[in-house]
């Protein structure tokens, strides 16, 4: 038999990012043509499946890679710098009796084996059901209509007294009953989605300044990647981007170690649930803004020609501005400023 995966306990995060950055650099080829054209990356997908990516989450004992938090927003980072909706797309894998309803903007319902779904039961209490996509009383539209991800296939997704059985549901609200990780993971990898993106607008910014700019004609230079005002703006885009790396691994460093005794219930344990929440806020709020500074920002380097539509590379703000709207960057700013002053713990809520 072959193995489901090419990753297993032996793989190291160097194995999984040459993998990785292959990947990116392929998908970042056909980025702009698809968001153009929106082609939907069916063939994408599958080739992230078969490459295992959708296994890096599985624990060591089980016969995965195990790969820590941090590497794993490295991961989302890398993907989404080849291509924003690409690396959207998996966010929900790694997150996450009788269902009826309608959601819209379910992201990568199309691509979908199974679609999670969170809902009230009957004491109104919050429960997750796992759907198979191809239940009769399932119908995913393609009609994503957003300005920016417009290849991540968040169609609208409508359930008809689709019948789950026990196995299939867990209780989630019982997660925010005691110290809890959920919230701060689910917005480490928005972060990394935000990362991404900001580092993707910096390489075409950077390619595009080299290739088409024109310098100032009073310069006198040849280039304008030689204009002085032009490396200072860059420089200040790039520390964006570093800091904005930095505080990502700092977010993911907590989380994992806030894992390790997240079940002992000590004040130690408390503390460092609290701090890696803060420490995601901190690297939310900031990739947040990041990715819309960069991606606008590049343009005013590069001059009108930069405004050409053949080139796209709007593409990158209207993915910024359409994710960073999932949720308040001052949300993260209040929960960050209560820890920070009033040792006041981020709110269990799952969104942190």
């Amino acid at each position: 038999m072959h193995p489901a995966t090419p990753f297993g306990p032996e793989t190291t995060s160097a194995d999984v990012f040459s993998v990785v950055r292959k990947l990116a650099t392929r998908f970042a080829a056909d980025d702009a043509r698809r968001d153009a054209e929106r082609i939907l990356p069916y063939d994408e997908i599958r080739a992230l499946t078969e490459a295992g990516l959708f296994t890096l989450s599985v624990p060591k004992i089980h016969g995965g890679p195990g790969l820590s938090t941090r590497d794993l927003g490295g991961v989302f980072t890398e993907l989404v710098a080849g291509d924003a909706s690409i690396g959207q797309i998996p966010q929900n894998h790694y997150g996450s009796r009788v269902v009826h309803g309608t959601k819209y903007y379910a992201t990568g319902a199309l691509f979908a084996h199974w679609i999670p779904v969170h809902a009230a039961g009957e004491e109104g209490r919050v429960h997750a059901a796992w759907v198979p996509a191809d239940d009769p009383g399932v119908t995913v539209e393609d009609d994503w209509n957003g300005l920016g991800q417009r290849t991540t296939g968040s169609g609208t997704v409508r359930f008809a007294h689709v019948r789950v059985p026990a196995e299939r549901i867990v209780p989630v609200y019982t997660i925010f009953e005691k110290d809890e990780l959920f919230g701060a993971y689910g917005q480490y990898l928005h972060a990394a989605i935000d990362t991404g993106i900001a580092v993707a607008a910096l390489r075409d910014g950077k390619r595009l300044i080299h290739d088409i700019a024109r310098p100032r004609k009073e310069t006198g230079l040849d280039r304008a990647a030689d204009e002085e005002a032009i490396v200072d703006l860059f420089g200040e885009l790039a520390l964006r981007v570093r800091t904005a790396r930095a505080l990502l691994r700092e977010a993911g460093e907590a989380v994992d170690a806030a894992r390790v005794d997240l079940n002992t219930r000590t004040a130690a344990a408390s503390a460092a649930v609290a701090e890696a929440s803060a420490a995601v806020a901190a690297a939310r709020a900031h990739s947040d803004e990041v990715s819309l500074k960069v991606s606008g920002g590049i343009f005013e380097l590069i001059g009108t020609r930069a405004a050409d539509r053949a080139l796209n590379l709007d593409r990158h703000w209207r993915n910024a501005r359409t994710h960073t709207l999932h949720d308040p960057r001052r949300l993260k700013l209040r929960y960050l400023g209560g820890w920070e002053l009033n040792d006041t713990p981020p709110p269990a809520n799952g969104l942190v």
